[in-house]
């Protein structure tokens, strides 16, 4: 799965990122367009709200 993800990355020219960078990002835009923190934790699978917040800069 990863080297084809790195392939798809290439071939579309798009920066090398991680899928824990992947994930990150589609926190942080799902946060910035209005999700509840409570829904992204879930989303997330984490057991605290804690972890999300990082994803905000706060």
């Amino acid at each position: 799965m990863l080297d084809r993800f790195r392939h798809l990355s290439e071939e579309a020219g798009v920066p090398r990122i991680t899928v824990h960078e992947l994930r990150h990002l589609a926190a942080t835009l799902t946060i910035t367009v209005g999700v509840p923190l409570t829904v992204v934790s879930k989303m997330l699978r984490h057991s605290t709200l804690s972890r999300p917040r990082t994803f905000t800069g706060t």
